[in-house]
């Protein structure tokens, strides 16, 4: 039985990544599953899977008293829910598919441990294009759904 492709990403404060991984170049996810912190705004997100992918399985999930890295202390609490919340969200490694690109570079790093550990089909980071859409306009990442897919269309 072929795998099914899930998505496991961390979330910092840049919603965008999330549709961002989820349109990788090839690959149809049948689930997606963020990881955040307590007070993280998560609308964008599910705007964007209510419209653009309403038969892709989302999950949501906030680490309790977890708002942002001010301790090493805070780096492991993340870092054993991570491992428990991984385990979790595929049934094989092959199925798994990690994105680094959201939240502190300690989320990444523990992303990019935990995907070695416990194993990934890939893991990947999320690189926008910064170029002008159009001639002339200033060049900017995206941060709404419109711009995530105009920049997709535009590779």
């Amino acid at each position: 039985m072929p795998a099914k492709p899930v998505l496991c990403v961390s979330l910092g404060t840049a919603p965008a990544v999330v549709p961002e991984a989820f349109l990788l170049p090839g690959v149809t996810f049948d689930a997606v599953h963020v990881l955040t912190t307590e007070t993280t705004d998560v609308s964008l997100v599910k705007t964007f899977f209510a419209r653009h992918a309403p038969n892709t399985r989302l999950t949501l999930c906030r680490v309790a008293g977890f708002r942002e890295f001010t301790s090493e202390h805070d780096h492991f609490q993340f870092e054993e829910v991570l491992y428990r919340w991984m385990l979790e969200t595929a049934a094989h490694p092959d199925e798994r598919y990690v994105c680094l690109s959201g939240g502190y570079k300690t989320m990444s790093a523990a992303m990019q441990k935990a995907a070695a550990v416990l194993g990934a089909n890939q893991v990947f980071h999320v690189l926008a294009d910064d170029r002008p859409v159009r001639p002339g306009s200033k060049p900017s990442l995206p941060t709404t759904i419109e711009q995530i897919l105009q920049a997709r269309d535009h590779r």
